[in-house]
């Protein structure tokens, strides 16, 4: 997603974008290792089997592709910006046999107990 918006013709609209910010485990752990008395930080990674590259582009439409699609400037060029984005992942991620996609999909969880 951050690679298409840097092209033409939606790089104009999307130069002060930034992508959802993620943490990594590390980084949750230092934030909160100071302040609880226990500290469980742990990631699992769930597989989502999706309906090719349209599928995993209705996938990201709802949360990471948010902020590029909200900042162009009609239907038209959001439904470009889509497209791109399936033409990037079809030539990135190979379908599976059954012509599905599968999506690895990282999640991290944590728990912190104040002391």
């Amino acid at each position: 997603m951050q690679e298409t918006a840097g092209e033409a013709p939606f790089a104009a609209y999307t130069a002060g974008v930034t992508r959802l910010y993620t943490l990594d485990g590390g980084r949750v752990y230092d934030l909160f290792a100071g302040e609880a008395a226990e500290l469980s930080v742990w990631e699992t990674c769930y597989c989502h089997v999706l309906d090719g590259y349209e599928g995993l582009a209705e996938w990201f439409r709802g949360s990471g592709m948010r902020p590029y699609l909200d900042a162009l400037p009609d239907e038209e060029t959001r439904g470009l910006f889509v497209r791109r984005f399936i033409e990037r992942a079809a030539a990135e991620y190979p379908l599976a046999a059954d012509g599905r996609l599968l999506h690895w999909f990282r999640r991290l969880f944590f728990v912190a107990y104040k002391g």
